[in-house]
């Protein structure tokens, strides 16, 4: 019998430098509270990561870089840490009242996904990030053009697709 190990990620798996890059822009981070319904589900799902952080090759330069929820002041920040030669550069994705319901998603190159917009399925053509929120539309970051893109999700509460509900 074949047994799949999932090894959750902690802040220690942080390399050094992405550490002392949120230490020295963001003093007092820590890992946002994320709900224990959230932690199960993404346990359920096996999305390979956690949901307040992620690592993979976001700006397509075949290095790994991070995503993080943090808190830090009282605000809820995403926050990404794109590889950089022997350090990371930090980059504030989204800023937020605390909620345990907030949580990233990564997508990765090749994932279906349904698209309300266009009431289409689609693959993704390559990595991205969603910021997901449990009272609002996601938030969708990708990489274009040498920098990061931000756009709003619509989900099938924004969309009107004619059918009765």
């Amino acid at each position: 019998m074949l047994a799949l190990l999932l090894v959750a990620l902690t802040v220690a798996d942080l390399p050094p430098p992405a550490r002392d890059v949120l230490d020295r822009e963001v003093p007092g981070w820590k890992l946002a509270p994320i709900a224990p319904q959230v932690r199960d589900w993404f346990a359920q799902q096996h999305f390979g990561h956690e949901p307040d952080l992620a690592h993979f090759d976001f700006d397509l330069d075949g290095v790994r870089d991070w995503a993080l929820e943090i808190i830090v002041s009282g605000r809820q920040l995403a926050v990404m840490l794109l590889a950089r030669g022997s350090g990371f550069e930090f980059r504030l994705l989204a800023s937020d009242s605390p909620d345990p319901f907030t949580y990233l998603l990564v997508n990765r190159r090749g994932d279906r996904e349904f698209n309300f917009a266009t009431l289409r399925w689609f693959r993704h053509p390559h990595d991205t990030l969603q910021l997901m929120y449990f009272d609002r539309p996601p938030l969708l970051f990708e990489w274009s053009n040498g920098r990061i893109e931000k756009r709003i999700v619509p989900n099938d509460e924004e969309t009107d697709t004619g059918e009765p509900r």
